[in-house]
């Protein structure tokens, strides 16, 4: 497995390509929003927060058979989706990319909220259940990943939301201002209330929590022993338990998060036919079973109640089987009432 700082400096090499590629591409004739204006190839350009190293693959598979020529472009670790919403805002007045695929739910909602997406419902997602879909099918949700409590030692800690006493610099998370971290933070102040959820990220730096670039250098801090605890995403623990490191998955009860990602359709893309159909091929039962198949910690939306999806990489995480389906249309709102708070803590 490669290195958190390897991984971003490799992941940097596509972007700087591909926008290059792009800003020299004519744009396609299209709307983007539902018509029936055809594009004049087989383009498709998709914007890409999923790990390169496990979405490249089945891109290259779904390009195959689709017979459309799919031009990727990947984010770095630090900035995920984040990264690439800003560009899909940047460039609200020509578009580049047709479709979104995002390692998470929450700057796709953002970007819903701000008339960024169009509204597209795939005949392939007709099995995902209601809660993960937008209901004005501007996104639709798969491939799960979990916030987990891990351990540089066993630990019967049952609260995924715990703030750990006097160890200052030995518990970490990564940025809560971006990627699943944000989607974290929002998903507490939906459930347990915007004033409590910022009251307990104060008491976090209150004792000493590190903030760290991402999900992965939690995982590698506490799997070289450099952490006692950190929280980070059900992929970055396996990354570092199947190269074979000391490190614990900490099986908590209370207040588990699971987060989709999330494919969607971008308004006005210059390709609309071609997203539709990459769409089509992205958000099948088979495209699913491929993501979570290559991607050890990531688990199917189709298949919640089922002991076997949430066995991966040689883990059990069927302890968050019974997990309540989360009410999604609170996220965006909570977390533009934490956002500007959790900047004042943690910018530096």
């Amino acid at each position: 497995m490669q290195s958190p700082v390897l991984k971003r400096l490799l992941l940097a090499v596509p972007v700087v390509a591909v926008s290059a590629l792009l800003a020299g591409c004519p744009r396609q004739s299209g709307t983007g929003t539902g018509g029936t204006t055809a594009s004049t190839s087989n383009r498709v350009v998709i914007y890409c927060s999923v790990d390169d190293v496990f979405s490249k693959p089945i891109l290259d598979e779904l390009e195959k058979e689709t017979g459309l020529d799919i031009q990727p472009l990947f984010d770095v670790e630090s900035a995920k989706a984040a990264g690439l919403a800003n560009k899909i805002r940047a460039e609200r007045n020509r578009p580049r990319a047709d479709v979104f695929w995002a390692s998470t739910v929450l700057q796709t909602q953002l970007l819903a909220n701000e008339g960024y997406l169009a509204s597209y419902e795939s005949p392939s997602a007709k099995d995902i259940p209601a809660e993960y879909k937008d209901p004005n099918g501007l996104w639709t949700g798969m491939g799960l990943r979990a916030r987990v409590l891990i351990s540089s030692q066993p630990s019967t800690e049952k609260n995924l939301l715990f703030v750990p006493k006097n160890m200052s610099g030995k518990f970490a998370i990564s940025n809560p201002q971006f990627g699943t971290c944000s989607d974290w933070v929002a998903a507490y102040g939906a459930r347990l209330g915007i004033d409590k959820t910022a009251d307990t990220f104060k008491q976090m730096k209150a004792e000493g929590v590190r903030i760290l670039p991402g999900n992965a250098d939690v995982a590698l801090g506490v799997a070289d022993g450099n952490l006692l605890y950190g929280v980070t995403d059900s992929d970055d623990y396996l990354s570092q338990k199947l190269q074979k490191k000391t490190v614990y998955l900490v099986k908590t009860t209370e207040n588990n998060v699971l987060i989709p990602g999330c494919a969607s359709m971008i308004k006005d893309s210059p390709n609309p036919e071609n997203a539709r159909k990459l769409l089509d091929a992205l958000l099948s039962a088979q495209t699913e079973g491929r993501l979570t198949t290559k991607m050890p910690g990531v688990f199917s939306v189709r298949h919640l109640s089922d002991a076997k999806n949430w066995q991966s990489g040689g883990e059990d995480f069927s302890f968050l089987k019974n997990e309540a389906l989360p009410d999604f249309t609170k996220w965006r709102p909570a977390w533009e009432s934490l956002r500007k708070p959790l900047a004042d803590l943690f910018t530096p």
